[in-house]
């Protein structure tokens, strides 16, 4: 059993489905998780319990905050081999990779992989080639805008490709 933990964007209903008809055509996972951005990739030697702790610990004093997806790119997964269409934020992009350190800052600092740079993302494709380029580029003519927001972490459990929300973690809201 695998620990993750992601972030499931509110989205409204337009951008949720259109995310997911592009997943439906290209995308594995689509059955097994929603759309969602990845903050701390799968860890399998750590207790549950002690995960939990860290995670809320370290996000004890976070803001939900926007993003907009105005564009995807291409990636090759370098676990995998396969090639990726992303959606990647620019506004929001910051806070994500700001999150995704500091929950690898702590307890979870020997499992982050420095070699490979974090990328924020919702993945919409996983190919075996070159295919993803043109999905890509479908994509990218269209000239999307997604806007969501993160308000909420989930800690979950992978096995056997199933997932499941251990814990929710709600980001704090400015107040009014």
């Amino acid at each position: 059993m695998s620990l993750l933990v992601v972030a499931y964007p509110v989205l409204n209903e337009t951008d949720f489905d259109l995310i997911e008809n592009q997943r439906k055509v290209s995308d594995p996972l689509q059955k097994v998780i929603a759309p969602h951005f990845t903050f701390v990739f799968p860890v399998v030697d750590f207790p549950a319990d002690e995960f939990c702790r860290e995670i809320r610990a370290q996000l004890n004093n976070i803001y939900a905050f926007p993003f907009l997806i105005s564009r995807a790119i291409g990636h090759r997964d370098e676990f995998t081999g396969n090639h990726l269409a992303l959606l990647v934020p620019g506004p929001g992009a910051a806070q994500i990779a700001n999150v995704h350190d500091l929950l690898y800052s702590g307890l979870l600092r020997k499992h982050l992989r420095r070699d490979l740079p974090f990328v924020p993302h919702v993945t919409i494709g996983t190919f075996t080639d070159e295919l993803s380029r043109k999905v890509v580029e479908e994509w990218n003519s269209k000239n999307v805008e997604i806007r969501g927001i993160i308000s909420s972490l989930d800690i979950l459990t992978y096995e056997n490709d199933r997932v499941e929300t251990i814990q929710k973690i709600i980001l704090l809201s400015e107040a009014s």
